[in-house]
């Protein structure tokens, strides 16, 4: 029973003595249900914001990332959170030694952030979502919702590291289901809804909305 108990805890007595710093990067305000159930994760592990990790945020635009993800890096945090694929690839320049834990990352491999899924290499790892599944599910869910359809326009974010691989995976699963795809409105932040009103100027039977992943 010792040695089953000295082993159990003696993850927990290597980080006594010890506040980790967690860089948190993302363009945009997440979700306060996010960070609770992060913190929540992080307490499971151990981790108790406030007593031995505590949370740097940092939250801008798409084009402030590289220059947030810097600030992280002279701050000499213990590791950085990347929120979804700008911020990933922002966290990626900045450091080659700081760990990177991407979190719902759009198709790493095809933006460039890592070489292989199975062996990402280097200081980065984390969860990843693929961009041809997703396209087809939701081209598949307008379907149902839409059987007469034949045109659908998607409304994307210009500026993210992953809006070309998202727009490709739209037209390509479009095609086979007979559904034309307009990708030409894409939005910048906060002006979702011009360009909503541009495509519904088009007569789009069907619109798409993609998150800024």
């Amino acid at each position: 029973m010792a040695l089953i108990g000295s082993a159990t805890l003696s993850p927990l007595a290597a980080w006594a003595g010890k506040v980790y710093r967690i860089g948190f990067l993302r363009a945009g305000q997440p979700s306060k249900a996010w960070v609770n159930a992060f913190k929540n994760g992080l307490q499971e592990q151990g981790f108790i914001v406030g007593q031995n990790v505590l949370i740097e945020f940092k939250l801008g635009s798409t084009d402030q990332l590289p220059q947030l993800a810097e600030e992280l890096v002279r701050s000499s945090v213990d590791v950085i959170l990347a929120s979804a694929s700008s911020a990933a690839v922002a966290a990626k320049r900045a450091t080659t030694s700081i760990p990177i834990v991407m979190a719902a990352v759009y198709s790493p491999v095809e933006v460039g952030i890592v070489p292989a899924l199975g062996r990402p290499g280097d200081n980065i790892t984390g969860t990843a979502v693929t961009a041809g599944d997703m396209a087809g599910k939701r081209l598949q869910l307008l379907r149902e919702l839409l059987p007469t359809s034949r045109r659908v326009a998607m409304l994307s974010h210009v500026g993210h590291a992953s809006n070309p691989v998202q727009i490709e995976a739209v037209e390509i699963g479009g095609t086979p289901a007979g559904r034309a795809v307009r990708v030409g409105a894409s939005a910048e932040q906060g002006r979702f809804c011009a360009s909503a009103q541009v495509l519904a100027r088009g007569r789009r039977a069907a619109a798409c909305r993609y998150a800024t992943l």
